[in-house]
């Protein structure tokens, strides 16, 4: 389930577009999912949550351990992970949402992820030097638009990552390294001006 570009859906719309940015709400075993953001991310793995991982199956602890974190600002989980008694919340939590199919619920959180980490389409400019960063991505991603951005580290840790994937690459676009998928601009533009005449006529 880690993003890259080489898996990237291709980006037909500025539906596509918009959804990345404003997903749909989710709401799983009761629990209200935020969107999935780079700080649940880096917790979930930091957690080595299965749903992560490309070679371990996930269990019905790794569901409720992902709606906990997803259900939460990164500061807020992060505190909530900390607590003694987390075992016995979750276990009461367990107890109280009843019977449920299990492989039916973890379909819809991997769903939830699928949606979240898709990467916008782009290509790489002829400026790039072909040189392979030693970061790892949610590094380069954070740092960039911590310094580029504008972003305070709760803003970058907490919005959709779909948005979080379109700030970053847009601010590399900027910069001549790459060019995100011309249909997008194109239908952006087309719909920015439809909406200009239409206001212009009333």
């Amino acid at each position: 389930m880690r993003p890259s570009p080489a898996a990237a859906k291709i980006w037909f719309n500025v539906d596509d577009y918009l959804h990345s940015i404003i997903p749909e709400p989710v709401t799983i075993l009761g629990q209200e999912l935020r969107p999935f953001s780079l700080g649940h991310y880096l917790l979930l793995n930091r957690l080595e949550c299965a749903f992560l991982s490309d070679d371990k199956e996930p269990l019905l602890g790794d569901l409720l351990l992902g709606l906990l974190v997803c259900a939460n600002t990164f500061e807020t989980s992060q505190n909530i992970l900390r607590r003694d008694d987390l075992g016995d919340d979750v276990k009461a939590w367990a107890e109280n949402v009843g019977e449920f199919e299990a492989d039916e619920k973890a379909q819809l959180f991997t769903d939830y992820l699928a949606a979240a980490m898709e990467v916008p389409k782009f290509w790489t400019s002829g400026q790039a030097n072909g040189s392979k960063a030693g970061a790892p991505w949610p590094q380069l991603v954070r740092t960039r638009l911590l310094s580029e951005g504008g972003m305070t580290s709760s803003e970058v840790m907490n919005q959709p990552l779909g948005q979080t994937w379109w700030d970053y690459l847009a601010l590399n676009e900027q910069k001549g390294a790459l060019k995100l998928n011309d249909a997008t601009t194109e239908e952006l533009l087309k719909r920015h001006k439809e909406k200009a005449n239409g206001d212009g006529t009333r």
